[in-house]
C-alpha cells in the first residue's frame, strides 16, 4: 500500500504498533521494577498494621486520654500517627470517643492526623522518598494534629461536631489474620492500581512539563500540589511510587510534602467519611485547616531545605 491511499485508520494502525513496540514494553518493565522494590515493604506494613489495629482498642485508648485537655490533644495526635484506621473505621472510633466526654479538641487532633500518617505511610515513605522525608510527614501529622486540636477547642468549645452516627457500634474486624487478609485485600487493590498509574508517569510524562509547574524555582508550585492532591491522591501509601515518579521528573520536595498532606485529608473517602458524620461547621473548618497547613508546611519545608 502507498503511503499516499493510507487512511485515517490505516495512521492509527500504525502509531499503535508503535507504540506496543516501544512503550508498552516500558510500562510493563517499569511496574515490575517498582513491585519488586515495594513488595517486602508492603508485606511488612500489613502485619505491623493488622497488630495495632487490633491493639488500639476503645478502652486502651480511653486510659491513654487521662490527661488536661492539651495532654489529650499531644496523645490524640501520637496515636493517630500510628493508628492504621481507614476513614470508614474512624467514624465508628470518633463517635466511641465522643460518647465516652472526651474533648473535641482531642477528637479533632485524632480525626486530622490520623489520614495523614500510619505504620505503612512511613514504612514506605522511608523506602521509596527516603528517611528525610519520612520524617518530615511525621513531623506535618503531629503538628497538624496538635494546631487542628488547639484551634478546635478554640473555635467550638462545647458545640458538639459530629451528627447522629448510625455507626456507632460497627464491630471492629477480629483476630488477627482477618486483620491481615483484610488489609492485604485493600492494599492489593490499591498499589496495583498505583504502580501502573506510577509506570505510565515514569514512561510518557516529560521532566520539562514537572518541572515547569512543580520545580524549585516555582512560586505557585507549593499551592498547586497542594490543590492537585485533592481530585489526584491515592490512597495512603499508594500514591508514594506515583510521587516518586514525580520527583524523579522534577517536582520539588516542598512540593510533594504539600501534596501528601492535602490528598488524604480531602481524597474521597475522608471527604465522604466527614460530610457523612460531623457537622457544616467542622466540614469547613477540617477542609479549610487541612489545605492551608499543607501550604503553610510546604513553605516551612522549603525554608528549611533552603537554610
Amino acid at each position: 500500500m502507498y503511503i499516499s491511499s493510507a487512511t485515517p485508520l490505516d495512521y492509527l494502525a500504525y502509531y499503535l504498533d508503535l507504540f506496543a513496540q516501544y512503550q508498552l514494553g516500558q510500562v510493563v518493565i517499569t511496574f515490575f521494577e517498582l513491585l519488586w522494590q515495594y513488595l517486602p515493604f508492603i508485606v511488612l506494613s500489613i502485619f505491623f498494621s493488622a497488630f495495632l489495629n487490633i491493639y488500639l482498642t476503645t478502652e486502651r485508648m480511653e486510659k491513654l486520654f487521662q490527661f488536661n485537655r492539651l495532654g489529650g490533644i499531644i496523645i490524640a495526635s501520637l496515636l493517630g500517627a500510628i493508628s492504621p484506621l481507614s476513614s470508614y473505621a474512624l467514624i465508628p472510633f470518633a463517635g466511641a470517643l465522643t460518647s465516652l466526654g472526651f474533648p473535641i479538641g482531642t477528637i479533632s487532633a485524632f480525626i486530622l492526623s490520623t489520614p495523614l500518617m500510619n505504620p505503612t505511610i512511613f514504612i514506605l515513605t522511608l523506602r521509596g522518598l527516603g528517611l528525610e522525608m519520612a520524617l518530615w510527614r511525621l513531623f506535618s501529622t503531629l503538628l497538624i494534629g496538635i494546631s487542628g486540636g488547639i484551634a478546635s477547642e478554640i473555635l467550638f468549645g462545647n458545640n458538639p461536631i459530629l451528627k447522629e452516627n448510625p455507626f456507632l457500634n460497627k464491630p471492629k474486624t477480629k483476630g488477627f489474620w482477618p486483620n491481615v487478609l483484610s488489609m492485604a485485600n485493600y492494599m492489593k487493590k490499591a498499589f496495583l492500581i498505583a504502580l501502573f498509574l506510577a509506570s505510565l508517569v515514569h514512561t510518557f510524562l516529560k521532566p520539562e512539563i514537572v518541572a515547569s509547574f512543580l520545580g524549585p524555582n516555582k512560586r505557585w508550585s507549593i499551592p498547586l500540589a497542594a490543590l492537585l492532591g485533592v481530585p489526584f491522591y491515592t490512597c495512603g501509601g499508594a500514591s508514594i511510587p506515583i510521587v516518586a515518579a514525580m520527583m524523579d521528573l522534577g517536582m520539588h520536595k516542598s512540593a510533594a510534602l504539600a501534596f501528601f498532606i492535602a490528598g488524604p485529608a480531602t481524597n474521597i473517602a475522608n471527604i465522604s467519611a466527614v460530610f457523612v458524620t460531623f457537622k457544616w461547621y467542622y466540614i469547613l473548618f477540617y477542609l479549610v485547616f487541612s489545605l492551608v497547613s499543607a501550604v503553610l508546611i510546604g513553605y516551612l519545608y522549603n525554608l528549611w531545605l533552603i537554610f
